[in-house]
């Protein structure tokens, strides 16, 4: 836990002499094994490392190098116990971007990133999102919001479009152990189902067909990715289906739904739910489900959870 930049030496009268410097930085504190511990161990982090401080204490002659320690002791000790309980909360959002077209009809990716800053979830699922494409003007769209905010990004294309490809996207701000497309049917145009599998978590994110039927089909499929996963796994995306829709029904026979209801089609009036997050192996509560009042930016508004247990 506690490691010497210079050891301490045994000086006359068998009292440890600690380095000649003027500064704290004869020691740093290590609490990288603490960071990852969960929240219930917060309590014994601290208790630990008070115990290491108190020891240490006996070491320390001058009173200046022990009150830099003790803010040391408390400051890291702080975000270990800070860190140890943010890592049981999950924030997820699920967005049709509309490729970063507003209602106002303007293409404008500053102003999409803005919105997914704001809400800064732990993982966003992305719909309809260019890449490299005419009506993108060459633009990676996934791979510029990942830029600018600072996240992790994996593609999921569905169909060749405008000289480039369209599909879905994941940003999470923890690197994708693996990721992996597969085909979903569309008949008015092909449909995907990106996976992306994280250390404690799978993700799902897709964008369904228009047709009923090939909705009620999606469902096998995506089922039977899922069967090959024991952790925890969240679908995310543009259902193209309303709450009292026979897919629907059929959906939430083997996954729950964590998002609300409310509408989230159109952006200015939403007056219809077809956007949604869903959870399958989760042991986490809902803390907050939320349609995020964003009436410009795209023609669907954004959907959030956050999860703790």
């Amino acid at each position: 836990m506690i490691s010497f930049w210079r050891r301490a030496a045994k000086g006359k009268g068998g009292m440890a002499a600690l380095p000649p410097t003027g500064s704290n930085c004869f020691l740093s504190i290590n609490l990288l094994k603490d960071h990852q511990k969960p929240a219930t161990s917060c309590i014994q982090i601290a208790a630990q490392n008070f115990s290491l401080f108190y020891q240490l204490c006996g070491l320390l002659s001058s009173p200046t190098m022990l009150l830099k320690s003790l803010l040391s002791f408390l400051l890291l000790t702080g975000t270990a116990v800070m860190t140890a309980a943010q890592q049981k909360n999950l924030k997820l959002l699920s967005y049709n971007i509309r490729n970063g077209k507003g209602m106002d009809n303007q293409t404008d990716y500053d102003r999409t990133v803005a919105v997914l800053k704001k809400a800064d979830p732990h993982v966003m699922a992305l719909q309809e999102v260019d890449s490299i494409t005419g009506r993108s003007k060459g633009v990676d769209v996934l791979s510029l919001l990942a830029e600018k905010t600072g996240m992790h990004g994996v593609y999921g294309a569905a169909i060749n479009y405008n000289g480039g490809r369209y599909g879905v996207g994941i940003l999470s701000g923890e690197k994708p152990l693996q990721h992996y497309t597969v085909p979903l049917p569309g008949r008015e145009e092909q449909r995907v189902l990106l996976v992306a599998e994280f250390s404690d978590y799978v993700i799902f994110c897709t964008h369904l067909s228009l047709t009923a039927e090939d909705r009620l089909a999606s469902i096998a499929v995506v089922n039977r990715q899922a069967e090959g996963f024991t952790k925890p796994i969240y679908l995310l995306g543009d259902l193209n289906a309303e709450p009292s829709s026979t897919f629907l029904r059929e959906l939430k026979k083997s996954w729950t739904l964590l998002s609300d209801e409310s509408p989230t089609f159109p952006a200015p009036k939403p007056n219809k739910c077809i956007d949604y997050i869903l959870s399958r192996n989760s042991q986490m509560k809902n803390s907050v489900a939320m349609v995020i009042d964003e009436p410009l930016a795209s023609d669907h508004r954004p959907v959030m959870v956050e999860m703790e247990e």
